[in-house]
């Protein structure tokens, strides 16, 4: 039974946002000790036609393992490391598509060494897309896996580009299959090498992955963990991170509440702000609340 409705309409950016409450009558068990307080959700729907916003550049660091495990053969008989690039390849490709986006790539891949890929700071709409799919495809899988040296070298790069574009919007999205077999194992020391100044996306490939690890590692701000369990799939990820990239209407959302507090399920806490990063062309968002 809803005991209370709130709906809002922004015509800018918010397609509606509704808060209801619950009158905790004919509950299968209590929510909350003592029955003081009443449950309640706060949704959020954003319009499903926002533009690309063409004012801040973006530049995009793309992090791939390339460790000897990525010539493994999937189930449709293709290696990891040829999903990989064929999905990396189509990213770009609709990167470069863009016109109206301002977005550069850098693209590293790693096992227990560094290899440059592609470093050009230019627009990849001012590029020759055919030269940078060409370079791409010199990826191949070699030896170990030291995620400690690929996130030492990646800060490094951030870093030098950060002082000369100090406004540009950063993301890393880091990809791998496997877990550490080179460098330190150690998840605070692997953690702390984790800039929450911009945007890390970690990327983990089936179920031989360390999840245990991309998730406690990719746990701050600015973090976020994606699982593929089969390779077959990736291109709907990709998609998804895309679409978060292109076509963000708000950054850096912090929820307020008064006379209530906010579910945060990262923390299993309670509080009356809740931060949420940013909100997103078509994205339906859901949170709990208790008054």
């Amino acid at each position: 039974m809803i005991k209370q409705m709130t709906t809002i309409t922004n015509q800018n950016i918010i397609k509606s946002s509704e808060i209801k409450f619950h009158n905790g009558c004919d509950l299968p068990f209590p929510i909350f000790e003592g029955n003081c307080e009443e449950f309640g959700t706060l949704n959020i729907k954003m319009r499903d036609d926002i533009e690309i916003i063409d004012t801040t550049c973006t530049r995009i660091y793309f992090n791939i393992d390339c460790s000897g495990s990525m010539s493994d053969v999937c189930s449709d008989n293709r290696t990891k490391m040829s999903h990989i690039l064929h999905t990396l390849e189509n990213m770009l490709r609709v990167l470069h598509s863009k016109k109206e986006a301002n977005i550069s790539v850098h693209i590293q891949a790693f096992d227990c060494g560094i290899y440059e890929y592609v470093t050009d700071e230019k627009m990849i709409k001012d590029n020759n897309i055919e030269e940078i799919i060409q370079k791409i495809k010199g990826i191949y899988p070699r030896a170990s896996t030291n995620i400690e040296n690929a996130l030492k070298i990646i800060n490094k790069r951030i870093s030098t580009y950060v002082l000369d574009n100090p406004t540009h919007n950063i993301v890393h999205i880091f990809l791998t299959d496997g877990q550490i077999t080179e460098g330190s194992y150690d998840k605070d020391i692997i953690k702390s090498l984790v800039n929450d100044n911009y945007a890390n996306i970690f990327v983990g490939y089936g179920i031989e992955h360390d999840s245990s690890l991309l998730s406690y590692i990719s746990n701050n701000k600015k973090g976020e963990y994606r699982f593929i369990d089969a390779l077959e799939k990736a291109g709907f990820v990709y998609g998804e991170i895309l679409n978060d990239i292109l076509f963000k209407a708000l950054e850096d959302v912090e929820i307020l509440v008064k006379n209530g507090e906010i579910y945060d399920y990262e923390k299993n806490t309670w509080s009356d702000t809740l931060y949420v990063g940013n909100l997103v062309n078509e994205k339906n968002k859901t949170y709990h609340l208790r008054s």
